[in-house]
């Protein structure tokens, strides 16, 4: 007959529950830093590339329409510049959102400043009115990766009381870039020609990169069946008693 037998000194209900407690803690990290509306931290890693990208996005726009009407198209034609560039950031908001559930926020938010500078270094060797457009699409869908990484970063990170101050402060630096770059842009277009604010807009995008390369820290979502539960953590421990 089968008998039961327990290990000496290991009561059961204390074993099960310190390596439930033991399991979980060390399965889990510690909660990231809660980050303030105006902390420096904040400002380098989430006002500062908003400034710097939306002044890439504002000296690029006072080239688009002559650029558009270079390839010899008509006005109606022409505006068709702006809805693919809208257009990319509809279209690309779904898959934006599961990118960076599946793959990060950080790896998002490098990449949406990349693919902007690539897209602005490809208007300048542009050949046809087609390319425009792919090329515009393609920038609004890497505008719309980086700001939805960018506020799903503010939802897990910031204070609960200054998320909104946050989410306030990155779209008024926002506003400062596309306000500021068409001034700039209109110089730049009269010195160098029509296609070279893309140029200073492509250099932008890569300096954009830098705070969210040196101070956003990778957060690759794991597995669900790689965090043990606690009942599971139990269930472990009642091994210890053998039929």
């Amino acid at each position: 007959m089968a008998t039961l037998r327990r290990r000496p000194h290991l009561p059961v209900q204390q074993t099960a529950d310190d390596l439930a407690n033991t399991t979980l803690h060390s399965s889990s990290e510690a909660p990231p830093r809660e980050s303030s509306a105006l902390s420096w931290e904040t400002f380098l890693d989430t006002y500062l590339p908003a400034l710097v990208l939306a002044l890439g996005v504002g000296i690029a726009l006072p080239a688009i329409p002559t650029l558009a009407r270079s390839f010899h198209v008509t006005f109606g034609i022409a505006s068709g510049v702006v809805t693919a560039y809208l257009l990319g950031g509809l279209v690309g908001s779904i898959p934006s959102g599961w990118l960076i559930d599946r793959f990060g926020r950080r790896r998002m938010m490098l990449m949406g400043p990349l693919v902007s500078a690539t897209m602005a270094f490809l208007v300048v060797t542009a050949h046809s009115f087609p390319e425009l457009l792919v090329y515009r699409f393609f920038d609004g869908w890497a505008a719309n990766m980086w700001l939805m990484g960018r506020l799903a970063g503010i939802s897990a990170r910031g204070r609960a009381d200054q998320r909104g101050r946050q989410v306030s402060w990155m779209y008024g630096m926002d506003g400062v870039g596309r306000v500021s770059g068409p001034l700039v842009g209109g110089f730049i277009a009269a010195a160098w020609g029509i296609r070279a604010p893309f140029i200073g807009y492509g250099l932008l995008a890569l300096l954009a990169l830098i705070p969210g390369f040196l101070f956003i820290k990778d957060d690759r979502p794991q597995h669900r069946s790689q965090q043990p539960s606690a009942a599971s953590a139990k269930r472990m421990s009642l091994r210890g008693i053998h039929v």
